[in-house]
């Protein structure tokens, strides 16, 4: 029997000759008579008949209402086989993308639809209204429809492009296959007087309401949810549900590379879709349709929801000058601030020039950001010629008199940009305009500011700033310890209240120098800087031991209590020291002085009175994830240098148990410990001694919970939980193998993570927090269930933003055998198995197979071709100790698996013995017995009465899609569906609806595809909810269950 590729334009450089493939085959090519575009190939057997078809090499299956078969099953001895193909633009010797195939078996001629994905799965079309099928290089109007429907979908050419800004010179566009498909697309700049942004514009100019088209960016079909547990769904619109549709972008985005915001306008009524990108992602397919009562209209509101897309996909943050700039302030869990803000009062000593300083936080994870937006006190300030925003920026530096921090004289913007690294702008004038100085173009700020006294004279005159007076300090300042810039402000300024004239400049510094404290420093407007201390504060507390001359001094706060100073730190010649608070009861004085030890520790030293000092001020403790109860790391260096007993050497953190306690029916284990001391509240949570970015709690923490999974070496953490002394629990969850970055479960999702009406913590768990443990375990150790059910696809754990494994089927040596390869869908191309699945029942498997499985590169289900739901052999492939391992198992027809490795011969032969021997036992592919099909993953049940609803699995999709994370990979249109000629009688099938099935990449190909149309049936993959409504007067046609023979024409 002879094997054919439907895929090579056979012969080849001429249009009669033999097959590529086999020399006994004959194929002739051409162009379809009475048609533009579509061509054709046609493989005829010569003595040998033709046993297989495939497409790049893997087999094509035929799906109908019974399941799924191969071709070489339905029609073992074919004798012709032509392919019809869509020839515009291409000069290929490959069919990219076959469209219908006419086979011959030599009674009658039978035609299918290809469904798309990797162009291997093929549908039958019903013959009743088609009038025969035509022979040759011959069409019927009824084949060119089909073409032209085919053509429509596959090659996506009805579809909604966001990324399209109408200057294509194509503008409108019209199908040109179809003549009646037509949009045009157009650009908006400043829409809704919201700057900053643009907006795109596509209008449906269709020739009638029926026809659908999906939404794509670029070749990327978009999928869309309406929360984080509905499934995703294909997005689509059409004439009757969509007037218009538009896309918001950030100006500064030329090449429109991040949509941000989606409005879907019909009746009056929009309806809105975000961006669901998240960090990692390579495309923009998957959105979240926003609740009706989110309300954008109003230009305040939709300009807030664009900033924060923008900041989260463009990296674009508003800088307002003078104050903490914390990028934006939305109340969002995924928004974490690009900038960290400071304030530099040593500029210039003698001008008194300070200055504002915004850098790339840590937590942004990037080392630059856009500004979108400059503010001054509220005023929006403006640049001169078309300049709006500044891309790639590392530094911004404002610079304004200490005096005067309220007027900015000066800016530098520092760039990542080679040609153009610095950009100066001065401000000569009252007002929001700002000017270009050239004269500082090619100088850093350090060089430059040597310069910048002519510059200050002339603005304070201008714009009027008010310069520091230089005074001589009296005896003693009278020092305001509480005193803080107010709001988002980094400085300010107020008098000593004992002589009242001195004017002291008070900065704050965040996370400085340790995380989860800030620092407020205190410096004098003297002629020389230096002064001295009365020996009391204004709050009534004393300082001891400081009789000299000193440059400043600074309070140290928690940043969950900003009114109780923790610790003091003075600057003078002879350099840095620090003061704790001691309280007299009995004289009722509270006095900060060096003392038991603090005269011996240093800056070096400064993490761990920090910690130690807020445990005693605050009642707050730190924590280390790898041991919680061991809290001696964050005061060691204190006891080893004072040789006292630190505040938290008195604090406890036990064990509620000696072990780790396992997770029924998981593979994960909870490790609870308990807060001892009422009222305890966590300050800052590391890991390895080092920063996490975790934000406990601010309330007080009785207990908290470690879960891992149990079979990690590494011990590494999947989900942190602070259980309250009253209340319910906050969970974090790891987001990177180095247990460094954690993000903020919702609320919403948690609360089910506990059994019970009122959810308060206990040991009763629920499988909704397996789910997210599965998720996360997946995330930091690439562990899967393999689903041994799946035929295509890609799948993983429900909410995993990559589905880390890929199923396709191989073109398996083993004759009347099926092999679907489980391969790893990510960067990383091992994989762990910790068990396997049969859908969602777990299969037992042999014990000399021990899980998890590490570095699994690859695991094989083979099926029978007679029994294509039932799995009968595993092979699977990994690496242990860097060497190369197989194993292989059998079935024995319910939930068990025998580990068979040493039993299986080398010879591919002998092993398709082996696999018919392993299906015999199980009593498959007998005479007797008849041959079952595996259904569709792929499935999508489908309401058709009014109003009904559609619905759609995530993996399903995927599988119709063609999905891949490679970045070529390309995801293809959603259906255009035939309409029934209105004069045609309407009954109703009783058939499910099959599948949609996108196209994929071939091998040696270009990447192709869609989901297909079905002329009888509607999916859930051509129209939403909305969408199906003008459907809903439509029926199905009863399906030919297939002719005995087909009249020739």
């Amino acid at each position: 029997m002879s094997t054919i590729d439907i895929s090579k334009k056979c012969p080849h450089r001429t249009s009669l000759g033999p097959c590529e493939d086999d020399q006994h085959i004959e194929a002739d090519k051409g162009d379809l008579q009475g048609t533009s575009y579509y061509g054709y190939v046609t493989h005829s057997s010569i003595g040998k008949k033709i046993g297989k078809l495939t497409c790049g090499g893997k087999p094509l299956l035929i799906e109908d209402s019974k399941g799924t078969t191969t071709f070489s099953t339905k029609y073992p001895k074919l004798e012709k086989v032509t392919t019809y193909y869509y020839k515009k633009n291409d000069s290929s010797d490959h069919i990219h993308v076959p469209l219908i195939l006419r086979v011959n078996g030599g009674e009658a001629y039978h035609l299918y639809l290809n469904k798309g994905g990797d162009h291997t799965k093929w549908r039958e079309i019903s013959l009743r209204d088609l009038n025969g099928i035509p022979s040759d290089n011959k069409t019927t109007p009824k084949l060119t429809s089909k073409l032209n429907s085919q053509t429509c979908t596959l090659h996506r050419l009805h579809k909604i492009d966001i990324r399209n800004d109408g200057n294509s010179g194509n503008n409108p566009y019209t199908c040109h296959v179809c003549k009646e498909a037509t949009l045009w697309s157009s650009t908006e700049k400043g829409v809704n007087s919201i700057d900053y942004y643009k907006r795109f514009c596509h209008v449906l100019l269709d020739n009638g309401n029926e026809i659908t088209h999906p939404v794509a960016y670029g070749n990327d079909l978009i999928r869309y949810r309406e929360n984080a547990n509905n499934k995703w769904k294909p997005l689509s619109f059409s004439k009757s549900n969509c007037e218009y549709l538009s896309v918001y972008y950030w100006e500064g985005d030329s090449d429109r590379e991040n949509p941000l915001l989606m409005e879907v306008k019909h009746d009056g009524q929009s309806t809105w879709y975000e961006n669901g990108w998240e960090a990692g992602m390579k495309r923009h397919d998957k959105w979240t349709k926003l609740e009706d009562a989110i309300n954008l209209f109003s230009p305040e509101k939709l300009k807030e929801k664009l900033n924060l897309l923008s900041c989260l996909l463009n990296g674009t943050v508003r800088i307002s000058l003078g104050l903490t700039s914390n990028c934006h302030t939305f109340q969002d869990t995924r928004h974490k601030s690009r900038i960290l803000s400071s304030y530099d009062s040593t500029i210039d000593i003698q001008l008194s020039l300070s200055a504002y300083v915004y850098t790339p936080s840590k937590d942004s994870g990037s080392s630059s950001f856009n500004v979108s937006e400059f503010y001054l006190e509220g005023h929006k300030q403006t640049f001169p010629g078309d300049t709006s925003f500044f891309k790639d920026v590392t530094k911004v530096t404002a610079y304004a008199s200490s005096c005067d921090t309220t007027k900015p004289f000066l800016l530098c913007i520092e760039t990542e940009s080679s040609n153009e690294k610095y950009k100066w702008y001065q401000k000569t004038k009252p007002g929001n305009d700002w000017e270009v100085y050239g004269q500082f173009s090619t100088q850093s700020p350090d060089s430059a500011k040597d310069k910048f006294g002519p510059i200050f004279s002339d603005a304070v005159k201008t714009l009027s700033i008010k310069p520091c007076e230089k005074r001589y300090p009296p005896s003693g300042l009278k020092i305001n310890i509480i005193k803080q810039p107010t709001g988002d402000h980094l400085a300010t300024t107020y008098v000593d209240s004992g002589s009242g004239e001195i004017p002291i400049a008070v900065v704050k510094r965040l996370d400085s120098p340790v995380r989860g404290f800030f620092k407020v420093t205190h410096t004098a407007r003297t002629a020389t800087g230096s002064f001295k201390l009365d020996g009391k504060f204004t709050n009534g507390d004393g300082i001891r031991g400081v009789e000299q001359l000193i440059d400043s001094i600074s309070v140290f706060y928690w940043n969950s209590n900003d009114h109780t100073p923790i610790l003091l730190e003075i600057k003078d010649q002879q350099g840095t020291k620090y003061y704790s608070l001691w309280e007299d009861n009995v004289r009722n004085q509270k006095n900060w002085a060096r003392r038991n030890g603090y005269e011996n520790l240093t800056s070096a030293d400064l993490e761990d009175m920090l910690d130690d000092q807020n445990c005693h001020r605050n009642n707050a403790i730190p924590i280390e994830l790898t041991k919680p109860n061991y809290l001696k790391p964050f005061y060691s260096k204190i006891k080893k240098n004072t040789g006292i007993n630190p505040h938290l050497s008195k604090r406890l953190v036990s064990s509620s148990t000696s072990l780790p306690t396992p997770l029924p029916g998981t593979n994960y284990t909870v490790q609870e410990y308990i807060i001892n001391g009422h009222g305890t509240r966590i300050s800052r949570v590391t890991y390895n001694g080092e920063d996490t970015d975790i934000d406990p709690p601010k309330e007080s923490i009785s207990r908290i919970r470690i879960y891992k999974w149990s079979k990690d070496l590494k011990n590494i953490p999947l989900l942190l939980e602070f259980i309250p002394s009253s209340g319910s629990s906050t969970f974090f969850e790891s987001t990177d193998v180095t247990s460094f970055i954690w993000k903020p479960i919702d609320g919403n999702e948690s609360k089910d993570y506990y059994k019970g009406v009122d959810k308060t913590p206990q040991k009763t768990l629920t499988e909704v927090l397996t789910k997210k443990l599965d998720e996360v375990s997946c995330r930091i150790h690439h562990t899967v269930k393999i689903d041994i059910s799946k035929n295509s696809g890609r799948y993983c754990h429900s909410k995993c933003t990559y589905k880390r494994i890929k199923v396709e089927r191989e073109d398996t040596l083993f004759e009347e055998y099926i092999g679907y390869e489980h391969t790893s869908n990510t960067k990383d191309k091992t994989f762990t198995i910790t068990s396997m699945m049969k859908r969602n029942i777990e299969q037992k498997v042999d014990p000399n197979i021990e899980f998890p499985l590490r570095n699994v590169e690859l695991v094989t289900v083979y099926f029978p071709n007679c029994s294509l739901i039932t799995p009968v052999v595993i092979y699977i492939k990994y690496k242990e100790n860097g060497q190369n391992n197989t194993k292989w198992l059998e079935s024995d027809g319910e939930k068990n698996w025998k580990d068979i490795s040493q039993q299986i011969p080398g010879d591919d032969t002998k092993i398709t013995e082996f696999l018919n021997g392993v299906t015999s036992g199980l009593g498959l592919c007998t005479k007797s017995s008849r041959p079952t099909y595996a259904q569709p993953h792929n499935s999508i049940d489908v309401s058709y009465d009014l109003g009904g609803s559609v619905s759609g699995d995530e993996d399903d999709f995927e599988s119709n899609s063609g999905y891949s994370d490679e970045e070529d990979a390309t995801i293809p249109s959603a259906l255009t569906p035939d309409v029934p000629p209105k004069d045609t009688p309407v009954t109703t099938s009783e058939e499910p609806a099959l599948a949609a099935q996108a196209s994929g990449p071939i091998p040696g190909g270009s990447s192709e595809g869609s989901i297909l149309d079905n002329p009888y049936i509607i999916t859930s993959s051509v129209l939403g909810t909305s969408a199906l409504a003008c459907f809903a007067g439509w029926k199905l046609y009863n399906r030919s269950r297939g002719d005995p023979w087909v009249r020739q024409i």
